[in-house]
């Protein structure tokens, strides 16, 4: 098999992985999600020290904090496995130059944080936010900045060869 084809597959099944999490975390009720994200935090720091951390913060403080930083990082890693699949689809099927392929990934990045948001809407004692949204798409454009950054310093090297 193919190099590309293998690869395309794999970062398409990953980047379905990634969105099937993502879609799983936002039909959570509130106290569902609130107690994974404590949770996350105590298997972090430990019991003694998230106690520490609820009388420093207030534990509704933590654990927004804990979720948004869960969006952003949700969407770094659903960016780059969805940057990969189409690199890897475009060297297949089209000849779309580099920086469509960082802009459809960060249109879709965009797309599911949307559909996240709404969705998560229909959860009990959840809300949607467009603040998500963006938290979201700043995750993803992060990722795609640090793509950027590797291509430019790769061709720069190619260059000098």
């Amino acid at each position: 098999m193919n190099r590309n084809v293998f690869a395309s597959i794999l970062f398409w099944i990953i980047t379905a992985l990634l969105v099937a999490v993502i879609l799983k975390f936002s039909s959570q009720n509130g106290t569902d999600s609130n107690s994974v994200s404590k949770d996350v935090v105590i298997n972090i720091v430990g019991e003694n020290n998230y106690n520490d951390l609820v009388n420093k913060y207030t534990e509704d403080k933590l654990l927004f904090f804990v979720r948004k930083m869960a969006h952003f990082t949700e969407y770094f890693f659903f960016s780059l496995s969805l940057f990969m699949a189409i690199y890897f689809t475009n060297k297949l099927v089209f000849n779309l130059r580099f920086i469509y392929i960082l802009l459809f990934s960060l249109l879709g990045v965009f797309l599911l944080g949307g559909i996240d948001e709404i969705r998560q809407s229909f959860s009990v004692d959840r809300t949607s936010s467009f603040i998500d949204v963006l938290i979201d798409s700043s995750g993803g454009l992060l990722a795609l900045i640090f793509v950027y950054l590797i291509n430019l310093l790769w061709r720069k090297h190619e260059k000098r060869i």
